[in-house]
């Protein structure tokens, strides 16, 4: 019971949307957000869960505006891991170390990849800084993340990439066929669902295989 209470009011505060980037700081809440606004979410961002599940983490506008906090899930320890002004959203905890995370932020401007230790330490940008990426999700084996890039297209056109963290090579999965968005690894790491509008209808899910060469372990 605790453990549901703790994810419900991390997604209660989990309310900057993709569609805030288009602000460049986000706006102080005039009011203590409660349970009554929680009808008015039209995206909570899902909460991260360390693979130990002694941490929660999730982007809340809690003391002004879109910072990364850290709790233990029986909700004590409550306390914020990021610190910068504009919008820090999307963190992800690398499932086989628990160690570190990789998050979405607009302190360099337009959206892009970040990487931190999962105390808020050591923060470097993984993207490039051109165009706009979001929706990081590690692979099984926490060497390689997927995400949504606008690098090399007009801005919007989001397709989906992967990078090796460690030498932050990537490779170019889609190839502007709709909007391409939020990819997720299948269990055996070798193929990734993700959501698309290339049908030029409602995004539906879409999956494809990964070459060899960008699997961990491959040349």
């Amino acid at each position: 019971m605790k453990r549901s209470l703790v994810l419900l009011l991390a997604m209660i505060g989990a309310f900057c949307s993709a569609s805030a980037y288009n602000k460049t700081v986000c706006a102080a809440d005039k009011h203590p957000f409660g349970l009554d606004d929680y009808s008015s979410l039209r995206s909570a961002r899902p909460v991260a869960i360390a693979p130990d599940g002694k941490q929660v983490l999730y982007s809340s506008s809690a003391g002004g505006c879109c910072r990364i906090f850290a709790a233990n899930p029986d909700g004590s320890g409550f306390k914020p891991i990021t610190h910068s002004p504009y919008i820090d959203t999307e963190p992800k905890v690398n499932p086989k170390t628990g160690s570190d995370v990789v998050f979405v932020s607009g302190r360099s401007g337009p959206q892009q990849i970040y990487h931190m230790n999962i105390d808020g330490g050591d923060i470097e940008r993984l993207s490039e800084g051109t165009g706009e990426a979001s929706n990081p999700s590690w692979h099984p084996d926490g060497q390689l993340i997927a995400f949504s890039w606008t690098r090399g297209f007009a801005t919007g056109k989001f397709n989906v990439f992967t990078m090796d963290v460690a030498s932050r090579r990537y490779i170019q999965l889609t190839h502007d066929e709709g909007k391409n968005e939020n990819p997720s690894w299948a269990p055996d790491g070798a193929h990734l669902a993700f959501a698309s509008t290339r049908t030029g209808r409602t995004a539906r899910a879409g999956a494809r295989s990964l070459p060899s060469r960008s699997r961990p372990g491959r040349p």
